[in-house]
């Protein structure tokens, strides 16, 4: 079990990026980018002697500088999307970047994902991340002292803790914008993937990726993944929902917020000998099936299992509420497990 810190790079600003690889005693090293709270590897043992990286990556600071796929960022101050970049909270209206096209995505022009983290040592296989977002950053109210904590055990669980406090009522929806091939770089396509949801509910959108308000039940149609079913079997469905995606890119409702993680998705590969559960105390996940990745990388080389609390949560009160208020707490965590065959 270790952590080694080593410089990965510069910002175009000349701002030094570290990069931090934890490594438990069966081998599974996980690198993680003090540059946006980015997981920049996951490398598994193969089976063959080797290691694969299961998580889509750039190899340099450069790429990651000019991303706009979030690829393995954390994401906030609130993840997702806020209809119009406005809501209200306390009788006051707030606006908030427009940067996805009417509406407020991921946290803005400059969320968290392009932010240099504070980092200290947080165990033998562990580091936190420290971040102050400061009220008025992007429109959001609210000094919010974030801690994001990474830590691979060695019952090869990743556990990613969000803590957060705040000087002011605000809101908050933090996720990790990872993207999971478990077939390793080479793979061009995440298409064969079997997945398995707990959810039997899901969130339909309209055409800008708002929720309309309803909980959907996901039974004997596209987005049924009560058991293992592969990411292509529905993915070019002429459901409007699919449709309006380009593929997957919908909120999977699990419950609400939990105390203690609950298993909520199971992912395999025959071309692969690792296998993934993501267990998390969140009401539920995105997941997207890497509809619009471009670059160096494909259309739908990976999927994300975003866990977090529902889009626009903030303006449809009926979904669970994502305020924080003044003092409070905000503590969630997700776990990634990787079972190796």
């Amino acid at each position: 079990m270790s952590v080694i810190s080593k410089v990965f790079g510069k910002l175009s600003t000349g701002e030094e990026v570290k990069i931090f690889s934890l490594e438990n005693k069966n081998g599974i090293q996980v690198d993680i980018l003090n540059y946006g709270g980015i997981i920049a590897g996951i490398h598994v043992p193969d089976g063959k002697g080797g290691k694969r990286n299961v998580v889509l990556s750039y190899p340099d600071v450069a790429g990651y500088e000019s991303d706009d796929l979030y690829i393995g960022a954390t994401v906030g101050r609130v993840a997702n999307r806020i209809a119009k970049g406005q809501f209200s909270l306390n009788g006051k209206t707030y606006d908030l970047a427009v940067n996805n096209g009417p509406n407020h995505l991921h946290g803005g022009i400059k969320g968290y994902n392009s932010r240099i983290w504070e980092t200290s040592h947080a165990g033998e296989s562990a580091i936190k991340l420290s971040l102050l977002s400061k009220a008025g950053e992007e429109g959001y109210p609210g000094d919010l002292i974030v801690d994001v904590t990474f830590e691979i055990k060695d019952n090869n669980q990743l556990v990613i803790e969000y803590n957060a406090i705040a000087s002011a009522d605000t809101i908050i929806n933090l996720t990790n914008h990872s993207y999971f091939n478990l077939e390793g770089e080479e793979s061009k396509s995440c298409l064969a993937h079997e997945l398995k949801f707990a959810s039997k509910k899901f969130a339909p959108t309209d055409e800008t990726a708002i929720p309309t308000g309803e909980e959907v039940e996901v039974a004997d149609g596209p987005f049924d993944f009560a058991e293992f079913k592969s990411i292509g079997k529905d993915i070019e469905s002429d459901h409007q929902q699919i449709q309006w995606g380009k593929g997957y890119d919908h909120h999977h409702i699990v419950g609400g917020f939990e105390k203690k993680p609950r298993l909520i998705a199971e992912a395999k590969t025959a071309a692969s000998n690792v296998s993934m559960k993501v267990y998390s105390t969140l009401p539920g996940f995105q997941f997207y099936t890497g509809n619009y990745l471009s670059g160096q990388f494909e259309e739908r080389q990976g999927f994300c299992i975003e866990t977090q609390n529902y889009p626009d949560a903030i303006n449809q009160p009926q979904f669970p509420s994502p305020v924080l208020k003044k003092g409070e707490r905000y503590e969630q965590q997700t776990i990634f497990e990787f079972i190796t065959a």
